[in-house]
């Protein structure tokens, strides 16, 4: 079984105080995805909940994932990281310890949970860009390129829309898909990544390496696939692959979220 990693956006601002968390336990200062926030119970607990469900029967795989559940949850662990440093002005900068996880990621040992648009769209842009400071329209622009390049190798063999969505919950379910659904002939969601990357990859040498490493992430919504209203609608949009305005009252995703969640994680921990 791989190696999973949880990742974050950014430190939290505290634009009113300006002043550091309350100690609590070993915690002082802020850490990535840090159990004090109200986001941890559902960008932590949900997903390890969500995988250890779908692991059901399997002892083997559940009590190697439980050993890694332990370390997950502990107050202070390497094993969960943001992607960026704290925002500071109009531009995100993906931190130093970051570009040296990317770096060394190694998609045959680590898989990585990547958590909100911005998350998954930053290391997308750094991936393909090469650089480590954008704009939020920049990120934005290159995501949504990437989304409609790799639309451009749709094919009917593919379990979702030929759509170019334009809401952000619908891009990062896109960008879900192309990492995780399976493709056993190479000729789906693979060759529709590959185009993408060699259409926007600055250095056409890491084409390979890009594809490589997406296809050991699993791309997930942030908070706002649980706090906005009505339930389950945004959860639906990711899932789907589709806009709230072009979604239609028969357009229902064959499961919830979380389950959705859970096997796409237990795939990439456990894929040949």
């Amino acid at each position: 079984m791989r190696t999973l990693y949880l990742v974050g956006m950014a430190p939290p601002a505290d634009k009113k105080s300006g002043k550091p968390p309350f100690p609590s336990g070993s915690l002082s200062d802020l850490v990535a995805l840090d159990p004090r926030h109200g986001v941890f119970p559902n960008l932590v607990m949900t997903p390890l909940l969500a995988t250890l469900h779908s692991f059901d029967g399997d002892a083997i795989n559940t009590a190697e994932l439980w050993k890694q559940v332990v370390e997950l949850l502990k107050d202070k662990t390497s094993r969960r990281f943001n992607l960026f440093e704290k925002p500071v002005g109009p531009h995100l900068e993906v931190s130093q310890e970051a570009a040296l996880r990317v770096r060394d990621f190694d998609p045959s040992r680590e898989s990585w949970a990547i958590f909100g648009f911005w998350t998954i769209s930053g290391l997308i842009s750094h991936l393909l860009k090469g650089g480590v400071r954008f704009t939020r329209g920049e990120i934005e622009s290159y995501s949504r390129e990437f989304v409609r390049r790799a639309m451009e190798r749709w094919s009917a063999s593919v379990s979702f829309p030929k759509l170019i969505p334009s809401s952000r919950s619908a891009v990062t379910g896109m960008l879900f898909r192309l990492c995780t659904d399976s493709d056993l002939d190479g000729n789906g969601v693979s060759a529709m990544l590959t185009h993408a990357v060699t259409e926007m990859a600055n250095d056409k040498t890491r084409v390979g390496s890009i594809c490589h490493f997406l296809r050991g992430i699993v791309p997930l919504p942030h908070n706002e696939a649980y706090q906005l209203l009505p339930f389950g609608k945004v959860q639906n949009c990711f899932m789907l692959g589709l806009d709230p305005k072009s979604q239609k009252a028969e357009d229902l995703p064959p499961d919830t979220f979380w389950k959705v969640m859970g096997r796409a994680i237990s795939r990439n921990l456990t894929r040949q």
